[in-house]
Protein backbone atom coordinates (compact mmCIF):
# COMPACT_ATOMS: atom_id res chain seq x y z
CA UNK A 1 0.00 0.00 0.00
CA UNK A 2 2.77 2.47 0.89
CA UNK A 3 4.48 1.66 -2.40
CA UNK A 4 1.26 2.38 -4.30
CA UNK A 5 1.06 5.71 -2.50
CA UNK A 6 4.51 6.70 -3.69
CA UNK A 7 6.28 6.05 -0.39
CA UNK A 8 8.96 3.45 -1.21
CA UNK A 9 11.01 4.15 1.92
CA UNK A 10 7.99 3.46 4.13
CA UNK A 11 7.25 0.28 2.16
CA UNK A 12 10.84 -0.85 2.55
CA UNK A 13 10.81 -0.16 6.30
CA UNK A 14 7.61 -2.19 6.74
CA UNK A 15 8.91 -5.06 4.61
CA UNK A 16 12.26 -5.15 6.42
CA UNK A 17 10.51 -5.21 9.81
CA UNK A 18 8.32 -8.13 8.68
CA UNK A 19 11.34 -10.03 7.36
CA UNK A 20 13.21 -9.58 10.66
CA UNK A 21 10.19 -10.90 12.57
CA UNK A 22 9.89 -13.89 10.27
CA UNK A 23 13.61 -14.66 10.58
CA UNK A 24 13.31 -14.59 14.37
CA UNK A 25 10.49 -17.17 14.41
CA UNK A 26 11.82 -20.67 15.27
CA UNK A 27 9.20 -22.33 13.03
CA UNK A 28 8.91 -19.99 10.04
CA UNK A 29 7.51 -22.50 7.51
CA UNK A 30 3.96 -21.26 8.01
CA UNK A 31 5.17 -17.69 7.46
CA UNK A 32 6.71 -18.31 4.05
CA UNK A 33 3.88 -16.68 2.12
CA UNK A 34 4.24 -13.58 4.30
CA UNK A 35 7.99 -13.71 3.69
CA UNK A 36 7.30 -13.88 -0.04
CA UNK A 37 5.08 -10.80 0.09
CA UNK A 38 7.56 -8.86 2.23
CA UNK A 39 10.44 -9.71 -0.12
CA UNK A 40 8.38 -8.73 -3.16
CA UNK A 41 7.43 -5.43 -1.53
CA UNK A 42 11.00 -4.68 -0.46
CA UNK A 43 12.36 -5.55 -3.91
CA UNK A 44 9.80 -3.34 -5.64
CA UNK A 45 10.57 -0.52 -3.21
CA UNK A 46 14.27 -0.83 -4.04
CA UNK A 47 13.38 -0.56 -7.74
CA UNK A 48 11.37 2.60 -7.16
CA UNK A 49 14.37 4.01 -5.28
CA UNK A 50 16.66 3.08 -8.24
CA UNK A 51 18.55 0.33 -6.41
CA UNK A 52 18.17 -2.67 -8.72
CA UNK A 53 21.18 -4.41 -7.21
CA UNK A 54 19.50 -4.48 -3.77
CA UNK A 55 16.20 -5.53 -5.36
CA UNK A 56 17.59 -8.65 -7.04
CA UNK A 57 18.03 -10.99 -4.06
CA UNK A 58 14.72 -10.00 -2.52
CA UNK A 59 12.78 -10.40 -5.76
CA UNK A 60 14.55 -13.71 -6.48
CA UNK A 61 13.57 -15.01 -3.03
CA UNK A 62 10.00 -13.77 -3.51
CA UNK A 63 9.74 -15.63 -6.83
CA UNK A 64 11.14 -18.83 -5.32
CA UNK A 65 8.64 -18.72 -2.45
CA UNK A 66 5.73 -17.77 -4.73
CA UNK A 67 6.48 -20.73 -6.98
CA UNK A 68 6.27 -22.99 -3.93
CA UNK A 69 3.07 -21.59 -2.44
CA UNK A 70 1.15 -20.20 -5.43
CA UNK A 71 0.26 -21.70 -8.80
CA UNK A 72 3.42 -21.02 -10.84
CA UNK A 73 1.45 -21.24 -14.09
CA UNK A 74 -1.46 -18.98 -13.17
CA UNK A 75 -0.71 -16.60 -10.30
CA UNK A 76 -1.09 -12.92 -11.27
CA UNK A 77 0.84 -12.00 -8.13
CA UNK A 78 3.73 -14.16 -9.31
CA UNK A 79 3.52 -12.46 -12.72
CA UNK A 80 3.87 -9.05 -11.05
CA UNK A 81 6.89 -10.24 -9.09
CA UNK A 82 8.43 -11.76 -12.21
CA UNK A 83 7.99 -8.44 -14.03
CA UNK A 84 9.74 -6.63 -11.18
CA UNK A 85 12.54 -9.23 -11.23
CA UNK A 86 12.91 -8.81 -15.00
CA UNK A 87 13.17 -5.05 -14.50
CA UNK A 88 15.89 -5.50 -11.84
CA UNK A 89 17.77 -7.88 -14.12
CA UNK A 90 17.48 -5.43 -17.01
CA UNK A 91 18.76 -2.54 -14.92
CA UNK A 92 21.77 -4.58 -13.85
CA UNK A 93 22.60 -5.55 -17.43
CA UNK A 94 21.44 -9.17 -17.22
CA UNK A 95 19.41 -8.95 -20.43
CA UNK A 96 19.20 -12.64 -21.33
CA UNK A 97 17.91 -13.56 -17.87
CA UNK A 98 15.49 -10.62 -17.97
CA UNK A 99 14.05 -11.83 -21.29
CA UNK A 100 13.45 -15.32 -19.87
CA UNK A 101 11.77 -13.99 -16.72
CA UNK A 102 9.63 -11.59 -18.73
CA UNK A 103 8.51 -14.44 -20.99
CA UNK A 104 7.37 -16.38 -17.90
CA UNK A 105 5.33 -13.38 -16.75
CA UNK A 106 3.80 -13.04 -20.21
CA UNK A 107 2.75 -16.71 -20.18
CA UNK A 108 0.96 -16.23 -16.86
CA UNK A 109 -0.73 -13.01 -17.96
CA UNK A 110 -1.86 -14.75 -21.16
CA UNK A 111 -3.95 -17.08 -19.00
CA UNK A 112 -5.86 -14.14 -17.50
CA UNK A 113 -7.19 -11.94 -20.29
CA UNK A 114 -9.49 -10.09 -17.89
CA UNK A 115 -6.60 -9.18 -15.59
CA UNK A 116 -3.89 -8.71 -18.19
CA UNK A 117 -4.66 -5.00 -18.75
CA UNK A 118 -3.97 -4.17 -15.12
CA UNK A 119 -0.63 -5.98 -15.14
CA UNK A 120 0.28 -5.30 -18.77
CA UNK A 121 1.55 -1.72 -18.32
CA UNK A 122 4.55 -2.77 -16.20
CA UNK A 123 5.24 -5.66 -18.58
CA UNK A 124 5.14 -3.33 -21.61
CA UNK A 125 7.45 -0.78 -19.98
CA UNK A 126 10.03 -3.42 -19.07
CA UNK A 127 9.77 -5.07 -22.51
CA UNK A 128 10.30 -1.75 -24.33
CA UNK A 129 13.35 -0.88 -22.23
CA UNK A 130 14.80 -4.36 -22.65
CA UNK A 131 14.37 -4.26 -26.44
CA UNK A 132 15.89 -0.78 -26.56
CA UNK A 133 18.93 -1.89 -24.56
CA UNK A 134 19.54 -5.38 -25.88
CA UNK A 135 17.60 -5.83 -29.08
CA UNK A 136 14.91 -8.40 -29.78
CA UNK A 137 13.23 -10.36 -26.99
CA UNK A 138 13.84 -13.56 -28.97
CA UNK A 139 17.59 -13.68 -28.26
Amino acid sequence: MALDLGEPQTALTIADRALRQIAADPTPKYLELREERANALAGMAHLVMDDAKAALPQLSRAVALAETHLDPQRSPHLADTLIALAEALRRTGQYKAARGVLARAQAILGRHPALAGKHRKKWDETRKQLVAQSGSLER
